[in-house]
């Protein structure tokens, strides 16, 4: 089974909501500047822009100071952000504490997180934090299908149809199975899995 890249997801999805919210391409300078002065949503925005290159070069450490500056400053979302990063570093320690501070502050992404992190050590666990990223109602349709995923090979097979057909109604609709291949394909493999335990 193909864990799904939640970063990939989650971060594209986060700034394309702030930049639609806050429209603040046109004033990269004025997002700095209250960066500066404390405004921690603006540092959540400026280190989106950092990790992805949008008006900045690329710069992963950058990215990661503005997330844990923001995190410090109760934006849990990017706690979230920051917590993913350290499980692509191999950090557990500190991305199971960032990714708890976002999933204990109904952040969705911060619960899937942990569903990622403990998948292979404590899949248990780890289907927990699916489950809870899943049942928030947020279009968590990549939660919904690692609850299921890990409950089906738990052997929980009705926990597994239940969480895999929530997976396959929720994306549907959902915007990045509409235009990413690689997302539409681990989607359908929900949307498959659910219809061979049917």
């Amino acid at each position: 089974m193909k864990i799904v890249n939640f970063s990939k997801v989650a971060i594209g999805l986060i700034l394309v909501a702030q930049f639609a919210f806050a429209n603040m391409l046109d004033d990269v300078k004025g997002v700095q500047k209250a960066c500066e002065g404390g405004d921690m949503e603006k540092c959540n925005v400026l280190a989106g822009m950092y990790q992805l290159g949008i008006m900045f070069e690329k710069d992963a450490a950058k990215a990661m100071e503005l997330y844990e500056k923001a995190c410090g400053g109760n934006v849990y979302s990017t706690c979230a952000q920051a917590g993913l990063q350290y499980i692509k570093e191999f950090d557990d320690k500190k991305a199971e504490e960032l990714l708890t501070k976002a999933c204990d502050n109904r952040v969705s992404l911060g619960c899937s997180g942990l569903g990622v992190l403990y998948r292979m050590t404590d899949k248990e666990k780890g289907v927990v934090y699916f489950q809870k990223a899943c049942d928030t109602g947020e279009n968590e349709w990549a939660a919904c299908k690692g609850a299921g995923e890990d409950y089906y090979s738990l052997g929980r097979k009705e926990m597994a149809k239940k969480y895999l057909k929530k997976a396959c109604d929720l994306g549907k609709e959902h915007i990045g199975v509409k235009y990413d291949p690689d997302l539409k394909k681990s989607w359908q493999e929900a949307c498959d899995l659910y219809i061979t335990i049917k």
